[in-house]
């Protein structure tokens, strides 16, 4: 009858609606999965050809990346990794390139969102990179305001300040850093964490060491610096800075101690033997000052100078 036959019509229209229906909601649902994914691969395509330098490939695979529908949350991690891997190589000195560089490293700013550690302390290296200092320093303090008890917040801070050469200031947020790291004798922790304190210990003391040096309070830089190899004795560099600043002071006698102690960590370096060549020559040892030389020039000396 005509009543059943509208009433099967009606019923195939409404079956063919919730089909196309369910359909849309499947496909978004699966875009949406592989969404991540697809942004994912853009990522890290992007961050290959900033290996490989093909900064222009680079842009344009970041812009895909970020323009993905994709959460806030993943945009800020993509913009913490290329904005901190960007700005240790910007600017480049090519004006093409540092166009390049310069739109994604603006780019990771926006991208930046809420004002938790890692974003603040990402918008603080991108904003340094790009050289706005007023801005940078709003960063630094925004951070030390919302995570002074963090040793890292206050490395950062100390960094900021050594890098516009306020060293006085820069020392006293790396002591702050250090109180705020764990003891080392702490029994609690695993060896895997011990490590990552120690050297923490170790780079903090080094700033501080080298923020003296600039400042040519020497002892003080000397004191730093031997704290610092206390906490990571296979850095053979240090020897050489407190032998610097004993060359500096003409108290030679004191720099050969140093010199020997690097050579021992690093004896095919032909930076010792000439450092003891030159303070030898300072002490009117020629015969010294000669064998030293000899001993570079068997090293590569020579061959590289």
């Amino acid at each position: 009858t005509l009543p059943e036959l509208r009433k099967t019509s009606f019923s195939k229209k409404h079956k063919i609606v919730v089909l196309i229906f369910l359909t849309f909601i499947c496909s978004l649902l699966i875009y949406r999965s592989f969404t991540p994914l697809l942004s994912n691969y853009y990522f890290s395509k992007a961050m290959e050809k900033n290996a490989k330098g093909e900064y222009g490939q680079m842009t344009i695979l970041l812009d895909y990346s970020q323009e993905l529908p994709n959460n806030r949350a993943w945009q800020s991690f993509y913009a913490q990794k290329y904005g901190k891997a960007i700005s240790s190589i910007y600017p480049n000195g090519e004006l093409v390139t540092d166009f390049f560089l310069e739109k994604e490293l603006q780019d990771a700013d926006n991208y930046l969102y809420g004002n938790n550690f890692r974003n603040i302390s990402s918008k603080i290296i991108v904003e340094s990179s790009l050289e706005n200092s007023t801005s940078t320093e709003e960063y630094v303090n925004l951070l030390i305001n919302v995570s002074s008890n963090l040793p890292e917040s206050n490395m950062i801070a100390g960094n900021y300040y050594s890098n516009i050469k306020e060293y006085e200031k820069a020392i006293e947020y790396y002591n702050k850093a250090l109180a705020n790291l764990p003891d080392v004798d702490n029994k609690n922790l695993n060896l895997d964490h011990l490590q990552v304190v120690r050297n923490n210990y170790y780079k903090t003391y080094l700033s501080i060491a080298n923020n003296y040096f600039k400042m040519l309070e020497y002892d003080k830089a000397i004191d730093n610096y031997k704290k610092a190899y206390s906490y990571n004795p296979i850095d053979y560099l240090v020897f050489k800075k407190i032998a610097d600043i004993y060359f500096i002071e003409e108290d030679y006698q004191k720099v050969i101690p140093e010199v020997k102690k690097g050579m021992r960590l690093s004896p095919e370096d032909y930076t010792w033997p000439i450092l003891l060549h030159y303070t030898y020559e300072k002490l009117n040892n020629s015969e010294m000052s000669e064998f030293w030389l000899e001993k570079a020039m068997s090293l590569g000396y020579e061959k590289n100078n």
